[in-house]
Formats: C-alpha cells, sequence, structure tokens
C-alpha cells in the first residue's frame, strides 16, 4: 500500500474527505518528524520505533507498469524488524483514529486531562501516548490487573481499576 492508497483507505474507513484524512497524516508524521529532528526516538507501543536513519532514496518498479521510479527518502519508513507490511499499514490507521479525537475533535491542549477508558487494545495505547506527547495528564481506566499494569506501563499518571477485578 503506498501513501496515496493509506490516505485514501483511512478516509473511506472514516468517511472524511480525502483532503482530511491527507491533512491528519501529514500532521501525525510531521509531530513525528520534529520530535526525530530533535534527535528524540519515537516509540508508539505495539507499532515500534520511529528514528532518524540517514539513506537514500529508493529505486522501484510500478507494479501496473512495470516502469521505474524513484521514491524520495522522505516517503520512506523502515519497517520494524518483525513486523509485516500488514502490520505496518495498520499503524496509520490507529494514529489517524487518535489523530482525529484528541486534535481535531477534543483539541487537546497542554495541561488538559484526558481520560481513556479501556487500556490493552492499539487505539487506547496509541491515544495514550499521543495525549502524553500533547502534554496532556491521562487517566485510564483498565478492566483487570494485568492491562492496569500495561496502562501504567504507558502512561505513568493515573490508572484506575475495574471495582472486582
Amino acid at each position: 500500500m503506498n501513501k496515496g492508497e493509506l490516505i485514501e483507505t483511512l478516509a473511506q474507513l472514516n468517511d472524511i474527505p480525502v483532503s482530511q484524512s491527507r491533512a491528519w497524516l501529514e500532521s501525525l508524521l510531521g509531530l513525528i518528524e520534529k520530535k526525530i529532528k530533535k534527535g528524540e526516538d519515537v516509540n508508539i507501543t505495539g507499532f515500534g520505533k520511529f528514528e532518524s536513519v540517514k539513506r537514500a532514496g529508493r529505486k522501484g518498479r510500478n507494479p501496473a507498469t512495470g516502469e521505474a521510479i524513484k521514491v524520495p527518502a522522505r516517503n520512506v519508513v523502515a519497517v520494524p524488524d518483525g513486523f509485516s507490511m500488514q502490520q505496518a499499514a495498520a499503524a496509520p490507521t490507529v494514529a489517524v483514529t487518535t489523530w482525529r479525537m484528541l486534535v481535531t475533535r477534543g483539541q487537546v491542549r497542554p495541561g488538559e486531562t484526558v481520560l481513556v477508558i479501556g487500556a490493552g487494545g492499539g487505539v487506547n495505547s496509541f491515544t495514550i501516548q499521543l495525549a502524553k506527547l500533547l502534554g496532556a495528564t491521562v487517566w485510564v481506566v483498565a478492566g483487570g490487573a494485568d492491562k492496569a499494569q500495561q496502562a501504567l506501563a504507558e502512561c505513568e499518571q493515573f490508572v484506575f481499576r475495574e471495582h472486582g477485578t
């Protein structure tokens, strides 16, 4: 799946215009890029580590025509070891869902509090991390001790476990 196909798929899955899907993805990638340019690595639980890697543009072939193409290095992201292409392609879908709720709709600002109900899944794990990155205090409600421990490891702030679990 190339970037254009990903943008179109995200737009269809979220029932939004392609222009909005493109803007979300570009904003998310821009946020990650800023952190990396500062020399910081960006770790997203369940999706791996984004880090600065210098490399030249890649040559490839258009699968439809066989024509040789050159892809700019800025458009290439390394797939972490142990991840399939499908897993790597799923990460932006989770990211765009979270971005839409926290940034576009919620307009979360530093110092605000974000409540995440449910811990352990990909969307909620990413939500915890993005909320922290935005400067919010994160509260998490977890359904069991194991999920509470996972959430605590991710947010190190406030974790509540449902009574009796």
